[in-house]
């Protein structure tokens, strides 16, 4: 049963810590590099990233649930399936497109709010220096 657990958990575990580490490594660059203001900004700017990208999770949990299920189904059908009008490549072309709207749409409000209005994440004007530098890496 632990293998099985294994099995299942980790995958996760994997794609957890390579979501998370990154962010990790770049907080401690910034801190070694730049000293306090530099971390502000970035912190800030962090904080705004993680608000804005729990939007794009649905869809990356949505190909998740859906398409093993598709491309099992399609196998059972057609075994040499892969051609680019089955099912499931139509799936994987609609997910992609309404995957890359929404991204454009959500990295364009994550860079609005702290470019045009920085004051509303910190009141701090050294700070809100530092996170105007950084708006444009949020897009």
């Amino acid at each position: 049963e632990a293998w099985a657990f294994v099995k299942f958990a980790g995958p996760i575990f994997f794609t957890n810590l390579g979501k998370f580490a990154p962010y990790t490594f770049a907080t401690l660059a910034v801190s070694q590099a730049g000293g306090a203001l530099p971390l502000a900004g970035h912190q800030v700017i962090l904080g705004v990233y993680f608000m804005f990208v729990m939007f794009s999770e649905p869809m990356g949990m949505t190909a998740q649930a859906f398409l093993p299920d598709a491309i099992a189904a399609q196998k059972r059908r057609d075994p040499a399936a892969g051609a680019s009008g089955s099912p499931v490549v139509r799936l994987l072309r609609r997910i992609f497109a309404i995957a890359g709207s929404i991204s454009v749409f959500v990295a364009g409000a994550a860079c609005l709010g702290p470019g045009l209005r920085p004051g509303l994440f910190t009141s701090d004007p050294l700070v809100v220096a530092e996170m105007v530098k950084l708006v444009p890496l949020l897009f």
